[in-house]
């Protein structure tokens, strides 16, 4: 048999056509009956015809009209003359998207040689991208009990791990593979993506706010004492379990929803010699079970705020704990917030987000793109004024069970004249009666938190502003979300829903 024979089986192949694939065969084996290449390509596309009663006959009269001292070596030969052919037709198939043909031919080529390596890890990651991952999972296991130090086969249980939602099975995964092969640069960039992708970077800023810590250990040292059962939501990178666990808490137990920062966190307890004090559940607080923490916490430490304090689920999770776990007469840090409203002038803030006039030319419409014009800041990076007073937009009481929303209309006086930008508004946090953690602009008596910054949602267009006018917004507050409309007849600008 020719190459260019060979080429046109394996096309066909490819395209599972086998009654042409097996024509040609026949063709070959007219002109030449004595073609052990084409005898032997008929079975193997019998086979996958599941025609197996011919092929095997076929097979018979091959090996029975040859040297039977030559037969073991011509057996092995065409074998991987013909896994070749079935490797180009799977590789073929695969790269038109005919997964299931390609499926076929990979085992196929595990019929004729059950422990090849490439077949195996190739359906293992057909099993993977058609989500069947208990069945990629089985043939990698089947790879790694022949080929023991097979770096890909780690690479592909990792990439399955990965689709499952299990990065730390992943990242175990790959840390073998890199014993194996540790200048493989598609494992370091798996491994990498994996390890960017489960901590975003909002959590250094978050564990480096000076003044934030500060303020959560006084309150937790101020509650806790030799007796204390401590249960936190969200445990991060474990900082406030450790600040529970050094003020003499009896106990802590924190709840991690991000199974990589969990298994982090534990490392990070671990180093500090705090393991013994402190149990990491992986799990969202909601999935808790009073019986999984065997005992009622009697204080409640949260910090699972978002820009606009409701967003990650603060709400929800304080029902849940509240009501389900937590001892009737638990010390809550913190136990209330207030929001805050001021309107804002700042020519600088605008121009982070919003254009005018550049070089005498109007390029205003490009601020369709930056809609609905909210930008997080912290405004004493800038030079600004204030044009009205500060506003007590609302109260929460994180203790009182269900949450009551807010929605009302709210009155922000001008005090000062001039270009309105926005109105820019933050709140604060009670961690006790005394300490008051602040997302705003410094103020006394106030740890002021550096990670939150304020929201400032700017006027587009900005307005000119008079002493003694008022402008009004209709402030709406669930369990989840925060939306502040500008109500237009109040004032100069045009309408619409700014504040989310």
């Amino acid at each position: 048999m020719d190459q260019s024979t060979k080429e046109k089986i394996s096309q066909f192949l490819s395209q599972c056509n086998y009654t042409e694939a097996a024509r040609i065969c026949h063709e070959q084996l007219k002109d030449n009956p004595d073609d052990l290449s084409s005898g032997w390509m008929l079975g193997v596309i019998l086979l996958l015809q599941e025609k197996n009663e011919e092929a095997t006959c076929l097979f018979f009269e091959i090996i029975a009209n040859n040297n039977p001292e030559a037969n073991l070596q011509i057996t092995e030969t065409l074998t991987w003359d013909l896994v070749i052919f079935l490797e180009q037709a799977a590789v073929e198939s695969l790269s038109s998207n005919r997964f299931r043909d390609a499926e076929l031919l990979y085992r196929q080529i595990l019929e004729l040689i059950p422990a090849h390596h490439a077949a195996l890890i190739n359906l293992s990651m057909l099993m993977r991208i058609t989500f069947h991952y208990t069945a990629a999972l089985e043939f990698i296991e089947q790879v790694l009990s022949i080929h023991e130090n097979s770096y890909i086969a780690y690479l592909e249980m990792a990439r399955t791990y990965q689709g499952m939602g299990q990065p730390v099975a992943a990242v175990n995964a790959l840390k073998k593979s890199l014993l194996i092969k540790p200048d493989h640069p598609p494992t370091h960039q798996l491994l990498r993506e994996i390890q960017m992708s489960s901590a975003a970077k909002w959590h250094y800023l978050m564990m480096n706010d000076l003044e934030r810590n500060l303020a959560y250990q006084k309150a937790i040292e101020a509650a806790v004492d030799h007796n204390s059962v401590v249960f936190e939501i969200g445990t991060g990178s474990g900082l406030l379990a450790m600040m529970a666990a050094r003020a003499g808490a009896a106990r802590v137990i924190t709840c991690e929803s991000n199974e990589m920062i969990a298994a982090k966190a534990q490392s990070i307890i671990q180093r500090n010699g705090y393991q013994d004090k402190i149990q990491v559940i992986t799990s969202h607080s909601n999935s808790l079970k009073p019986e999984t923490l065997g005992v009622s916490p009697d204080v409640i430490v949260h910090e699972i705020f978002g820009m606009n304090l409701v967003d990650e689920g603060v709400i929800s999770a304080l029902d849940h704990t509240l009501t389900k776990l937590a001892h009737p007469q638990a010390k809550l840090i913190p136990a209330s917030a207030t929001f805050w409203a001021r309107l804002i002038e700042c020519d600088s803030l605008r121009k982070q987000i919003l254009v005018d006039k550049v070089c005498n030319f109007d390029l205003s419409l490009f601020n369709e793109f930056s809609w609905p014009y909210i930008i997080k800041s912290q405004v004493d990076n800038y030079s600004y004024r204030w044009l009205s007073p500060l506003v007590r937009v609302a109260d929460i009481d994180f203790t009182k069970i269900p949450f009551q929303a807010v929605d009302k209309v709210i009155e922000l006086p001008v005090t000062q004249a001039g270009n309105c930008h926005g109105v820019c508004y933050w709140f604060d946090l009670y961690l006790n009666e005394q300490i008051i953690l602040t997302s705003g602009p410094k103020q006394q008596n106030k740890y002021q938190a550096s990670h939150w910054g304020q929201i400032a949602q700017l006027f587009e267009p900005c307005f000119y502003v008079s002493v003694d006018q008022i402008l009004r917004f209709q402030f709406q507050l669930t369990s989840q979300l925060l939306t502040m409309s500008y109500l237009p007849s109040s004032g100069n600008a045009e309408s619409g829903i700014y504040c989310y």
